[in-house]
Formats: C-alpha cells, sequence, structure tokens
C-alpha cells in the first residue's frame, strides 16, 4: 500500500513538472514579433528578395502568435506583393481585418481595397486559363423581325 501511494506521489509530481515545463517552453510573442529573432531573419530574407524563405520563417511564427494581426498583415502584403498567391493574400488579409482591433476606418478601408483587387485578379488568372469558362456572346437575328 506504502509503495503504491509513493508511486502514485511520485507519478503526480513527474507529469506535474512536464506541465510546467512545457507550459515554459511555449513562448507567447503576440505584440513583439517585430523584435522576435524569427521575425527578424525573414525581414531579411524579404529584403534580400528570398520571398518564399520569409514566407516560411512568418508562417513558423504563427505557433508563437497564431491570433497576430500583424503577421497576417505582413504576410498579405509579402504574398500579394512579392509572392504573387493572391489566394493566400486575401485569406491573410481578411484574417488582418478581423484581428486588428485598432485599425481606423481609412486603414480597413485600404485593406477592403486590397482584397477586392486581389479577388479580380484571382478572376481574371481563372479566365485566362480557362477560357472555356468565359460565356460566348450571344448572335441577335434582326432580320427575321
Amino acid at each position: 500500500m506504502l509503495k503504491k501511494t509513493i508511486r502514485t506521489v511520485l507519478m503526480t509530481a513527474v507529469a506535474s513538472g512536464a506541465l510546467v515545463f512545457a507550459a515554459g517552453c511555449s513562448e507567447d510573442i503576440e505584440g513583439n514579433e517585430q523584435t522576435h529573432p524569427t521575425y527578424v531573419k525573414a525581414k531579411q530574407a524579404r529584403e534580400a528578395a528570398k520571398y518564399q524563405d520569409a514566407a516560411d520563417l512568418l508562417n513558423d511564427l504563427f505557433s508563437k502568435a497564431p491570433n497576430s494581426a500583424f503577421l497576417h498583415r505582413e504576410l498579405a502584403q509579402l504574398y500579394g506583393d512579392n509572392l504573387y498567391d493572391f489566394n493566400r493574400a486575401i485569406y491573410h488579409y481578411e484574417r488582418h481585418l478581423e484581428l486588428a482591433k485598432t485599425l481606423s476606418e481609412e486603414d480597413k478601408s485600404a485593406v477592403r481595397s486590397y482584397i477586392e483587387a486581389y479577388r479580380k485578379k484571382v478572376a481574371e488568372d481563372v479566365i485566362r486559363s480557362n477560357p472555356q469558362m468565359v460565356p460566348k456572346p450571344e448572335v441577335i437575328d434582326n432580320s427575321a423581325a
């Protein structure tokens, strides 16, 4: 009985220690993204025109700041301006709008205009790569009237 109690206490202590260790290892950087070493590397990669590397690094930061409006805006700009992945740019701009609590109406309007412009680019790309999807204009025969 005593061995079982000691074992239970030890198991509980080990489990508690593991939880405390895991909690200490999870780093929440929200609000301090710009000073994080991974962000600094991403910024350097973007400045060096290594756009996919920059995107990969910024995406890695989401594990540390999953609700960062700042990171969503950074990725939206990168995907839209440099990688020409307009669907991802739209997604990240939409998330930026959802998460950014202090955006002015002017800034919200600017972001919405980016989203609309990228939606048009996506539609143009679809039409360009699938011309069969474009309806043919109907020919109206006025001679029968």
